[in-house]
């Protein structure tokens, strides 16, 4: 499915390249030669912009692996932080740990041996993960979790594409664990992956 289809329900229509003199009628040769020039502009300038995005996110983009039995440490962001017991997000550790890698899944994933009391799934996006060092301050145990608000996807429901940012990112209408299909809600896919990155490995997601 195209961002076009995503966003207006309906297929773009089909633009038949035009070539100068096709048409014997001047009027009409003019205004296609018009339309054709537009749009190789467009296409030019989304080029460029694209070629623009991939350089601003290469730049905080490196390769990260780890090996088995590595001990990592876990970034859990502040969304995520809210349904556990204790201050504002801004006082939270930032990271937790260090927990040992038992496995990797695919390539851009991690599953983490966490205390079997964690109330979390263990599997997490490498964005999430850092090597442990000395140097780091972090918080050796895992917040406790408030059961009753904290939520897990159960299934996605619909899709739709949104701007972002002034970015086109595509949202999710969640359907929550233990929560009525009426509190669905809509949820950035890319932050749902990093925060419920085994959720998708199931193969749940609607085609």
């Amino acid at each position: 499915m195209s961002p076009f289809e995503a966003l207006y329900g309906y297929a773009p229509p089909l633009q038949i390249p035009y070539f100068p003199k096709d048409s014997n009628v001047e009027a009409v040769d003019r205004v296609l030669n018009e339309r054709e020039s537009w749009l190789q502009l467009l296409k030019h300038h989304l080029s460029k912009a694209q070629q623009r995005m991939k350089i601003q996110a290469d730049k905080n983009r490196f390769d990260r692996e780890f090996n088995i039995g590595d001990m990592v440490l876990l970034k859990l962001q502040a969304y995520k932080q809210v349904s556990m017991h204790s201050g504002g997000p801004k006082l939270q550790p930032r990271y937790y740990g260090p927990f040992k890698a038992i496995d990797r899944i695919g390539t851009v994933a991690y599953q983490l041996q966490l205390p079997p009391d964690a109330q979390i799934h263990n599997v997490f996006h490498v964005s999430l993960l850092k090597p442990a060092h000395a140097s780091i301050q972090a918080c050796s145990s895992l917040p406790i979790s408030n059961t009753s608000t904290t939520l897990l996807p159960q299934a996605i429901l619909d899709r739709r594409l949104v701007k972002r940012h002034n970015v086109p990112a595509v949202q999710l209408l969640i359907h929550w664990v233990d929560k009525s299909p009426a509190d669905a809600s809509w949820e950035i896919a890319d932050d749902l992956k990093r925060r419920f990155l085994a959720f998708f490995l199931e193969d749940k997601e609607v085609s």
